[in-house]
């Protein structure tokens, strides 16, 4: 299972790397935004998702981990599977979550700025 969270947590790396270096390269490259609000409001959205995901990736590792010491039987009785869907329903809950904010606010908040990065 932990093998499976950490390819898990290696996919959304993958994604983090590519949707925080793509479009800040392209924008870098023609000194200006060019990609239109819609990538703007999408990239700005995975930005989040995948901040998040990866942080509750980390955390189920870190409670896989526990759970494998405290019941070391117990824990080599969960299937590769039970890594997956879990990661699947906490990036499932993180969208809904994510989405549900953007509709509420009418925009993508920031830490502390009132901009979208583009």
């Amino acid at each position: 299972v932990s093998i499976r969270l950490l390819e898990c947590l290696a996919v959304v790396d993958l994604c983090c790397v590519v949707n925080w270096m793509l479009v800040p390269c392209i924008t870098m490259i023609a000194r200006s935004w060019v990609l239109g609000t819609v990538v703007c409001v999408v990239h700005n959205f995975l930005v989040y998702v995948f901040f998040y995901i990866e942080g509750f990736v980390i955390q189920a590792i870190s409670c896989f981990r526990i759970f494998s010491l405290l019941r070391p039987f117990s824990a080599r009785a969960l299937s590769p599977k039970f890594a997956v869907i879990s990661v699947i329903v906490v990036s499932a809950v993180i969208i809904v979550y994510t989405i549900a904010g953007y509709i509420y606010f009418g925009r993508i908040y920031f830490f502390a700025a009132d901009a979208l990065f583009c």
